[in-house]
């Protein structure tokens, strides 16, 4: 997948769904669209700032719930992998 497609997606995403939840979790409050967007947007461009390219792998270790996929999504829109 090309990784200005995933951004994009989330883009047009934010700007269809404004206001309502992408993801939910018990005892959480639900994270927006938009929040999604900023978040993934942010955590990609400071991955990139330090140095991750396409073909880089990047490990995650965080426990489940919305913090792991926004850090998911942020590795796979910069084209890195997440092993």
């Amino acid at each position: 997948m090309d990784p200005a497609t995933l951004a994009a997606a989330l883009r047009r995403d934010a700007a269809r769904f404004r206001g309502r939840p992408a993801i939910e979790a018990l005892g959480r409050a639900p994270l927006g669209h938009d929040a999604l967007a900023d978040l993934v947007g942010g955590l990609a461009d400071g991955l990139r700032r330090r140095g991750c390219r396409p073909g880089h792998r990047v490990a995650l270790v965080l426990p489940s719930g919305p913090a792991t996929a926004v850090a998911t999504l942020a590795v796979a829109s910069v084209g890195t992998c997440a092993p």
